[in-house]
């Protein structure tokens, strides 16, 4: 998979990965790291719903994930 979506989404999943490593990473939560986990991650979540799982639902015919027996 490549495009500019996918690039963003990834370019997000490694950077909240980042921030979520160094809020644990220590002997007490970094609670500044992990505020800013927080709010990426439901900013990342919003925008999977409002963009991905809309469009992914309507190149699938109203289905959300394409279904097996039709994959050919």
């Amino acid at each position: 998979m490549s495009g500019p979506l996918y690039r963003f989404l990834a370019d997000e999943h490694a950077r909240l990965d980042l921030l979520l490593q160094s809020a644990f990473g220590h002997d007490e939560i970094d609670q500044v790291a992990y505020a800013r986990f927080r709010a990426g991650l439901l900013r990342h979540i919003a925008i999977e719903e409002k963009v991905l799982l809309p469009t992914a639902q309507r190149l699938n015919q109203g289905a959300l994930f394409p279904s097996p027996l039709n994959s050919g």
